[in-house]
């Protein structure tokens, strides 16, 4: 047995009484210990390059899923897009409520999918808690009986749902035909954030003033209300999307943009006219009276 090493001869011919004898002497030299380190060198030079390429992956990206070793039907592959760290959401929310710079310079090419899920629910969840609430007000004002209705909790969920994946999704593929390369994870994640203007707006729609029967002011107040989250969040959208809808042609690029306004319009009306818009009615007695 060696035990690590490795026999090199070295054979010299010396002369002797005119005859060549070989004079032989035993060297010992370890390789192996070389060859270690080169072989951890290179592995950790392997897994170096392995987690660069795995970084900043996306959607359909060959680099992303050789590096998770994940497919796009399991669920371990999108459990990487929800790996953020409290301060990079409430980073991007402030960036979603005051969008005063680049949306995806914030993100630094790590889009997340945590708003187009979390945020849309909890979405979800504050503008049926604020429609019961104002609905209650209101039937309380009017003198009638409310009834609660679970029909509303599905209304949000598929309005929200639906706005949040799908016109994303719809975007992303005209956008992928008139070659504006967009990043399909990025515009979700742009339009999961641009619903955290509807949070405030579904809180202020509750107004107290309801109790005092100031119907049309607090009717006011959720128009203004909705106005505002719509110029916010608009915005906001607009703003980020624009970069990508240039690289388009200057008449293609404006079409796009009157179609996201266009939605984004819609999508807002929707929400007044479906969670926040009541129908004051006297009881008869006080119809009565008033006649």
């Amino acid at each position: 047995m060696s035990h690590g090493y490795d026999k090199v001869i070295d054979a010299d011919v010396e002369q002797s009484d005119g005859l060549s004898q070989p004079r032989t002497s035993l060297q010992f030299q370890s390789f192996h210990a070389n060859d270690s380190l080169e072989a951890g060198q290179g592995a950790t030079g392997r897994a170096t390059n392995s987690s660069a390429t795995g970084s900043g992956g996306g959607f359909f990206s060959s680099s992303s899923m050789l590096s998770s070793k994940q497919f796009l039907w399991s669920t371990g592959y999108y459990a990487q897009f929800f790996d953020v760290t409290s301060d990079a959401v409430l980073a991007r929310l402030l960036a979603a409520i005051f969008p005063r710079a680049n949306f995806f310079d914030t993100i630094e090419g790590n889009p997340d999918l945590y708003a187009p899920v979390w945020l849309a629910t909890t979405v979800i969840t504050v503008l049926y808690f604020s429609s019961t609430v104002a609905g209650y007000l209101a039937a309380h004002v009017s003198h009638q009986p409310y009834a609660y209705s679970f029909s509303t909790l599905t209304s949000a969920a598929t309005l929200i749902y639906g706005y949040t994946f799908i016109t994303p999704v719809l975007s992303w593929l005209i956008l992928l035909w008139y070659k504006c390369e967009p990043s399909l994870l990025e515009v979700l994640c742009l339009y999961g954030y641009a619903n955290a203007a509807w949070v405030p707006v579904s809180l202020v729609s509750i107004s107290p003033l309801e109790f005092f029967h100031y119907a049309t002011l607090s009717n006011w107040i959720r128009w203004v209300s909705v106005i505002l989250g719509f110029t916010l969040s608009g915005f906001f959208l607009v703003r980020n999307l624009m970069p990508v809808l240039n690289r388009a042609d200057s008449k293609t690029s404006q079409i796009m943009l009157i179609g996201v306004v266009a939605l984004h319009a819609a999508f807002s009306l929707a929400i007044k006219f479906l969670f926040f818009s009541y129908v004051h009615e006297m009881d008869a007695p006080a119809a009565a009276a008033a006649v």
